[in-house]
C-alpha cells in the first residue's frame, strides 16, 4: 500500500497541533481518538459487493490507490458542492483541483484509510476509529478545521 501510515505515529504531533486550533477556535473535535462507535456491520453478501466492486475499480485505475482516492473525493465534490466548501475547496474549479495543494494534501490524508476499509469492510464497527483517526489526520495534513457536529456524520 502507497503512503501507508499508521494511526497512531503522529498522534501527539496531531494532538499538539489540535488543541492550538482549539484553543483559538473554540468548538473543535480535542483528539484524533474515537468520541464513540459505529454500528452497522454488513451482511456477507453486501462485504463480498463492495470487494467485488473495490478490485474492479482498483484494477481500472492501475492498482494505484492514490487514483482511487482522488478519484473518490472528486466524486464526492461532484455529488454535492457543500462537500467541497467543507474541504476548504470551495473557490477552486473542478477543473484545477488535481493541481490544487490543499486538494492533494487531502487525497494523502483518505488514501490509506480508503485503503485499510475497502480491504476490510466487513467490521463496520472495528474501522469506526481508523474513520475518526481520518478526520483528526486531515486538520493535521490540511490545516482544515472541522465544527463538533461534523463528527456527528
Amino acid at each position: 500500500m502507497n503512503g501507508s501510515h499508521s494511526p497512531s505515529s503522529s498522534q501527539s504531533s496531531s494532538n499538539s497541533y489540535l488543541n492550538a486550533i482549539v484553543t483559538e477556535k473554540g468548538c473543535l473535535r480535542q483528539s484524533t481518538q474515537p468520541k464513540f462507535q459505529i454500528s452497522g456491520d454488513l451482511n456477507p453478501h453486501q462485504v463480498n459487493l463492495v470487494k467485488r466492486t473495490w478490485k474492479q475499480t482498483l484494477k481500472s485505475a492501475n492498482e494505484d490507490e492514490n487514483e482511487m482516492a482522488c478519484r473518490l473525493l472528486l466524486r464526492i465534490f461532484q455529488l454535492d458542492h457543500r462537500n467541497q466548501v467543507l474541504f476548504g475547496l470551495a473557490d477552486i474549479p473542478q477543473a484545477e483541483l488535481l493541481n490544487n495543494q490543499l486538494f492533494l494534501k487531502h487525497v494523502k490524508a483518505i488514501e490509506p484509510t480508503l485503503s485499510s476499509v475497502m480491504s476490510h469492510p466487513a467490521n463496520a464497527t472495528n474501522l469506526s476509529k481508523y474513520l475518526q483517526q481520518l478526520g483528526g489526520r486531515h486538520v493535521q495534513y490540511t490545516g482544515v478545521t472541522y465544527k463538533c457536529s461534523y463528527w456527528k456524520v
